[in-house]
């Protein structure tokens, strides 16, 4: 191979003493069995490690994974971020229940790459059992994503098959394409460890994009941040760990009590730990009683595991080889994410019962049960390409910031960007207002938009309808019958009176045709009331000597037609006659430098409240400004 060398990430998977570390000894030279205790019992504990480069130029890590029942909670931590596996059975005893069980795991996670491993074959003589053996296996993986892996015979004792294993392990990893650089750097932390004169160490099996010397980095979920001090891959040290590499970061700025396993190091702020999150969940045919609804199992993605609880939403219970829609609730935060795998096992006994894919890592809320337009919301989303997913999601959720979207697809703010243009040329996607950043930069789908201006405009006909005297709906209210965020309404209604949907005036929002309606009985109200102020001339009378109980809408109509004028201190006057009042004080200030509230007074023929009310009012506006006792034309005084 050319150009930089590749690397791949393959585990090992099998029955407790079937001669996986064996195996691992073999390839690499390295005893996974690296604790002491490991190899005072020889069986591994916990997760082990080796390296092999091949003559194409690959350089493979070996994760040594446990067979044994009490350790499987290691053996799932090892899986995550595979490139292929090595299925390991004992020639002379064949397939166990741990072996069984392995497969299944196998299965669950979607692997399909990989090598049937028969082992200890210098312990069979009898060629007639070997085959026997072999039909076995072959019988186990029968309709399983293994079905199909080549098969291997070997001897860590005599070194039989080891160069045909090597050669079959190069040709299967050529054909299998490099982990993806999705620009979201993830590492699973599988151990933490110090070491002296460095700090913390994390280690775990690098996913998503490259990890770098200096990169600023969060742990997820507990939200840690931290300074790559160094890095090794492959036991070398190295400037950037690639995707798809077994990698150990050395942590400046974080404490070894601070991280823990089963957390995720990521740079950047684009993954978020989800306590609820949506799957497509499997029962195994081998599972022995069905799963009931919310059953407490033990969940196991990438290095975490926890117990959770399992809410299906299709059913009271899921029966064994059957599949269904779940909510799975934790009462802490995991480090999940669209598209990620999972296992669940029972709790007692400790037997591994199924497992699925997360669909929806963050959901708005809670799910209803049998709720089938959610159900198939959660089936379209599950096959969606990712411009898809982000029209579904706005779908759902209305119109929302950048930033927002991009926290419920865990993608960076500049992927999220990125998928909004293409909906914008491909005519999915409408952006509301473009404020320069992800957090304000309000995006929706065009047809979740189109309904959502709908329903506004019928709920303020309705507003309208049921009170035709008054200006406007509050916006306030709107805003809450639509159940729209602060942002996404302002953005929203921007939009709607630059399209002409809506008018807002003030605190109120109307269609852009409607005015105040005064009639019937209302109507006669208002021409008394108007005869009225009309009589007292410039004196005026004040709200509360005019209006009843239960009549304000009526006088705000006739005010925001103006046909009431209100002064300061509830002073009312007729709108003619306010006309009239102000052509006469203007025009005593085009007479004469200032007037006193006595010469407004006595050449309106009004009372001091009302005199000093429309002064009030004038000044107000800046048609007049007050010196003193004197008022004189202000900066809107009228030209001549």
């Amino acid at each position: 191979m050319s150009g930089t060398p590749q690397h791949r990430v393959i585990a090992t998977a099998g029955h407790v003493d079937h001669g996986k570390s064996s195996l691992v000894r073999a390839l690499t030279g390295v005893d996974p069995d690296r604790l002491r205790e490991e190899q005072e019992r020889q069986m591994t504990i916990d997760l082990g490690f080796g390296y092999l480069p091949l003559p194409s130029g690959l350089t493979v890590g070996v994760v040594d994974v446990p067979g044994h029942r009490d350790f499987i909670h290691n053996m799932l931590a090892g899986l995550g971020g595979i490139d292929a596996v090595l299925l390991v059975v004992a020639a002379d005893e064949g397939l166990m229940p741990q072996t069984r069980e392995h497969i299944a795991i196998l299965d669950l996670q979607g692997i399909r790459a990989g090598l049937i491993v028969l082992t200890k074959v210098d312990l069979v003589e009898d060629e007639e059992w070997l085959m026997l053996v072999e039909e076995d296996v072959r019988q186990g993986v029968a309709g399983t994503t293994l079905e199909a892996l080549p098969l291997v015979r070997f001897s860590a004792v005599s070194r039989e098959g080891l160069l045909e294993l090597t050669t079959a392990l190069d040709e299967l990893l050529s054909t299998v394409p490099p982990a993806p650089d999705l620009g979201r750097p993830r590492l699973p932390i599988d151990r933490v460890f110090s070491l002296r004169g460095h700090g913390t160490v994390v280690t775990g099996t690098l996913t998503g994009g490259p990890l770098s010397v200096g990169d600023q980095v969060t742990v997820v979920p507990s939200g840690v941040r931290a300074r790559v001090r160094s890095l090794q891959t492959h036991g070398q040290d190295v400037p950037m760990a690639a995707p798809g590499t077994r990698a150990a970061a050395n942590l400046v700025g974080v404490q070894r009590d601070e991280v823990q396993r089963g957390e995720a190091l990521t740079v950047g702020d684009w993954l978020h730990g989800s306590a609820a999150f949506d799957v497509r969940l499997r029962l195994l045919a081998s599972a022995t009683r069905p799963l009931y609804h919310v059953e407490e199992v033990h969940l196991f993605a990438a290095t975490y595991d926890g117990v959770v609880r399992v809410r299906l939403l299709e059913g009271d219970a899921l029966e064994p080889g059957q599949t269904q829609w779940a909510q799975i609730i934790s009462s802490q935060p995991v480090p999940i994410t669209h598209g990620d795998r999972f296992i669940i096992r029972m709790l007692s006994p400790s037997t591994t019962i199924g497992g699925g894919i997360v669909v929806d890592a963050h959901p708005n809320r809670r799910r209803r049960r049998r709720d089938h337009d959610a159900l198939n919301w959660l089936e379209a989303l599950q096959s969606a390409s990712p411009l898809e997913v982000v029209a579904l999601r706005l779908e759902r959720s209305g119109p929302q910031s950048v930033r927002a979207l991009a926290m419920q697809l865990d993608i960076t703010d500049a992927q999220a960007a990125e998928l909004v243009a293409e909906g914008q040329t491909t005519g999915t996607v409408i952006v509301l207002t473009e404020a320069g950043s992800a957090e304000s930069t309000v995006v929706t789908d065009v047809g979740g938009w189109t309904e959502l201006g709908k329903r506004a405009k019928g709920v303020v006909e309705q507003y309208h309808a049921r009170h035709p005297l008054r200006p406007g709906m509050p916006r306030e209210e709107l805003r809450r019958h639509l159940r729209l965020r602060q942002l996404a309404y302002a953005a929203a209604l921007e939009r709607w009176q630059a399209d002409g949907v809506l008018a807002s005036e003030s605190d109120r929002v109307r269609l852009p045709e409607w005015r105040a309606q005064v009639s019937g009985q209302d109507r006669q109200l208002a021409d008394g009331w108007l005869a009225q102020l009309r009589q007292e001339a410039a004196n005026g009378i004040t709200g509360a000597e005019l209006v009843g109980a239960g009549q304000d809408d009526l006088l705000a109509a006739l005010v925001a037609e103006g046909q009431i004028r209100r002064l300061p201190d509830d002073v009312l006057m007729e709108g003619g006659v306010y006309a009239q009042a102000l052509a006469t004080v203007v025009g005593l200030l085009r007479s004469q430098p200032g007037v006193t509230v006595a010469q407004v007074r006595d050449a309106l023929h009004s009372n001091r409240r009302a005199t000093l009310a429309l002064l009030a009012e004038l000044d107000s506006q800046g048609i007049t400004r007050r010196e003193g006792d004197m008022r004189v034309a202000g900066r809107r005084f009228p030209d001549a």
